[in-house]
């Protein structure tokens, strides 16, 4: 395991290894509707809390 580690460090890839992207598309699709899930609770939680209502957060189910 440690030598293969080492033959892959030791030898420079010329092409970015094809993992790469795959992996940066798969993270902003799963971060990106857990960012919204989460500004979403935020504009939620301060409309329950603050004095006015936002207007479009009727077309979502959240009612508590």
């Amino acid at each position: 395991m440690t030598e293969e580690w080492k033959r892959e460090s030791k030898t420079p890839s010329p092409s970015p290894q094809p993992k790469n992207p795959v992996k940066l598309s798969l993270t902003i699709v799963l971060m990106l509707p857990l960012m919204m899930l989460l500004f979403h609770l935020l504009l939620y939680h301060r409309q329950q809390t603050g004095p006015k209502k936002i207007p479009w957060s009727k077309n979502h189910h959240f009612d508590a």
